[in-house]
């Protein structure tokens, strides 16, 4: 109470510390220690405020019985010394909100019952995780408005840092990466994803030509290996590859057959290595060299429209194209294979000949 207080009126009995109210509200407005100025002159100490209706004097009233009486109530200095007990005792709680709270500085909080949470939902927060780690407790789940950036996120299209969230479009999901540049696919060291790269432009590409290929990495847990699949949309097929580095060296194999020819034939090449050349005709030559009993031709190389791996192919073979005639067994390398006709007479007819070949390609 600030200002005296003298609403309503009181009644006292002589010999009596007890005072009754008619009309007052002591509670809100009377402090013991304050003064009672009462209808006899007199000032009596308050020692106890009972009800809105009852005090009790520190002493009895000295003056007449008497009721509907005037009176008057003084605040004295209890009442400040009330309030600075009050305001210590405030501070000395609080303390602990200033120095923390109020300086900015929080609890550690665990993930049940965080540091930082919420009126309404006081398991809803954050906590301290560890050392320079901030845990969000949210057992209904985080939602963001906003998009999250800096080096929470990978920082390109080839970015393996650990611990960071994945922009859409990298690694090649969502979108096409092409590598670019001349590096090799083996010096890349590609995390496992999807690419595109120029064929020629790639050293260690499965084949030198300005197609775009499409490419998959994966990797090998464990051994460091990674693996590649790789292929590219051709006029009439796609054409496929796989391939696999040690660390050292990419190796591709063509998992669908690859078939070519040129002006020495044709050829086909299998995913396991096996490939075949063939040729419907080439050179020309008679038979009029004297052999024994025979006769035969110079020699007629055929260069193979592949070449084979190894020195010579598994399986060769040649045939004139003429009944009359047969062919020898042929001189061979992983290049070309010679051969020679014979003949019963002699001939100086030009006759072509026809072969085919069966090897390894890898």
């Amino acid at each position: 109470m600030a200002t005296w207080y003298r609403t309503g009126t009181v009644a006292l009995t002589n010999g009596s510390p007890a005072v009754t109210g008619t009309g007052t509200a002591f509670v809100a407005n009377v402090k013991i220690g304050d003064a009672f100025n009462a209808p006899d002159g007199r000032v009596y100490e308050i020692a106890g405020v009972i009800s809105d209706t009852q005090l009790t004097l520190q002493s009895n009233y000295l003056g007449s019985t008497a009721s509907n009486q005037n009176y008057a109530i003084q605040p004295t200095r209890a009442v400040t010394v009330q309030l600075v007990t009050d305001v210590q005792s405030l501070i000395s709680a609080y303390a602990d909100v200033k120095n923390k709270a109020g300086a900015g500085k929080f609890q550690s909080g665990t993930a049940a019952l965080p540091g930082i949470a919420f009126e309404v939902d006081q398991d809803l927060g954050f906590y301290r995780a560890a050392a320079n780690k901030l845990g969000i407790a949210a057992s209904a789940g985080v939602e963001l408005n906003a998009p999250i950036t800096g080096t929470a996120v990978t920082q390109s299209a080839t970015d393996t840092t650990a611990g960071r969230l994945l922009t859409p479009g990298y690694m090649g999901l969502g979108k096409s990466v092409n590598l670019g540049g001349a590096d090799s696919l083996l010096s890349r060291n590609l995390a496992p994803g999807f690419y595109s790269y120029i064929a020629n432009q790639i050293p260690d590409s499965p084949e030198n030509l300005s197609y775009f290929h499409s490419l998959i990495v994966t990797r090998e847990e464990g051994t460091g290996r990674t693996g590649y699949f790789a292929w590219r949309l051709a006029s009439d097929k796609p054409i496929f590859w796989a391939g696999v580095d040690d660390g050292t060296t990419l190796k591709w194999v063509r998992l669908d057959p690859e078939r070519g020819s040129n002006s020495n034939g044709e050829y086909v090449r299998f995913a396991d290595g096996t490939q075949i050349c063939w040729t419907d005709s080439f050179g020309s030559v008679g038979t009029n060299i004297a052999d024994g009993s025979v006769f035969k031709s110079t020699a007629l190389t055929w260069t193979f429209p592949a070449s084979f791996l190894g020195s010579v192919p598994l399986f060769v073979k040649g045939v004139a194209n003429a009944n009359v005639r047969w062919v020898g067994d042929a001189v061979v390398n992983s290049a070309s294979a010679s051969f020679v006709q014979f003949a019963a007479t002699s001939s100086g007819t030009a006759v072509s000949m026809r072969a085919f070949a069966i090897g390894r390609c890898y």
